[in-house]
């Protein structure tokens, strides 16, 4: 936080500039900090050295078909059952919201005198 700084009467006061606390590099127990300095570069350094088969792209597409072999799909019965589950609740809500509209706007028509 900046101080004000002490004035004569009748003169505004001016702000000193804050002063920063530099940043501390976080230390494990146990370790000094030199130690958590180099490790910290030795980790940067060795985040160039990746072969191809460790990039970050492909690293992902592999766990991604890895997952994929997991998946348990739904048999043919149960993918016709529910997607009649889904046509039929779909009809339904669009029916009631449109008895909703129909019945409101014929309210509106009454309420306003446009019929």
């Amino acid at each position: 936080m900046a101080k004000a700084a002490r004035s004569e009467p009748g003169r505004t006061a001016q702000r000193l500039p804050a002063q920063r606390v530099p940043a501390q590099p976080r230390v494990a127990p146990g370790q000094t900090k030199s130690t958590a300095a180099k490790s910290r570069f030795s980790q940067l350094s060795s985040m160039g050295r990746q072969s191809l088969q460790q990039t970050p792209s492909l690293t992902f597409f592999r766990e991604s078909f890895s997952e994929l072999r997991k998946v348990r799909w739904p048999t043919r019965d149960e993918t016709i059952r529910l997607t009649i589950t889904v046509i039929i609740v779909s009809i339904s809500t669009a029916l009631i919201l449109g008895g909703f509209d129909l019945i409101f706007s014929e309210l509106i028509g009454v309420i306003v005198g446009a019929r």
